[in-house]
């Protein structure tokens, strides 16, 4: 995501904000300012995604990798249990002398020393595994840790499945009418939401799909009482 203008840390400039301020019919500044903070922010997890995809194409790959850290994780906590020289194994060869104190070679301070570390590598080895294990049997966990999408977004893009729903709620919180009319005022949003962000061109096939998912799903419609982009004015 590009940040080129930066007003108030948003990837929109002051010119930007007031052209937002009149597409979404809102009255103040201040509250447009929120606005705009909840869509950088909505739209720096979609890059966040983006990357994460790249790095981990598809879930199965992560679960072979993880599931390869598990048992070697186990197995080498394992071994070093049951090494006879494992104390030495936790300590570069021919250092000891770096750690004599004074000029003097401390051994029995030396061997405790590595016993703590052999314990606490032993320990961090067998915690991978529960870890690994744990998140291998939670697959809504994992694609969450791995900022993939879930099951229900697999082949939606990043922003078509958080960005999109979360423009089209403030869309409808402000007064307007979601639809999918191809450049049509929300289509216009979107699209100038896009560009500012640094992102592809809205496709107008594809935005009316996501208008149509996100009215089909009820988890959707009015899905907060008070929406994290309004102001809370206080008594």
């Amino acid at each position: 995501m590009n940040l080129p203008s930066c007003y108030y840390g948003t990837p929109f400039s002051q010119e930007q904000v007031a052209r937002m301020k009149c597409m979404l019919g809102l009255e103040s500044e201040a509250e447009t300012i929120h606005v705009a903070v909840w869509i950088a922010t909505t739209a720096w997890i979609c890059t966040e995604e983006d990357a994460a995809r790249q790095r981990t194409p598809e879930i199965k790959t992560a679960k072979k990798r993880l599931d390869r850290i598990a048992s070697v994780a186990s197995l080498l906590a394992q071994l070093m249990e049951d090494e006879p020289i494992a104390e030495h194994l936790v300590r570069i060869p021919g250092t000891l002398q770096d750690r004599a104190v004074d000029g003097e070679i401390d051994l029995p301070a030396i061997r405790d020393e590595d016993q703590k570390k052999l314990r606490d590598f032993i320990g961090v080895a067998r915690t991978i595994r529960i870890a690994a294990d744990h998140y291998l049997a939670d697959d809504q966990t994992l694609r969450f840790v791995y900022h993939l999408p879930p099951r229900s977004g697999v082949g939606k893009s990043p922003v078509a499945l958080w960005l999109w729903p979360a423009l089209f709620e403030i869309w409808e919180d402000c007064g307007n009418k979601v639809a999918k009319t191809p450049a049509g005022p929300l289509h216009r949003f979107v699209s100038f939401v896009h560009e500012a962000c640094g992102f592809p061109e809205v496709k107008a096939s594809t935005f009316k799909d996501a208008v149509t998912d996100w009215k089909q799903n009820e988890q959707n419609l009015h899905r907060f009482e008070h929406p994290p982009w309004r102001i809370v004015v206080e008594d």
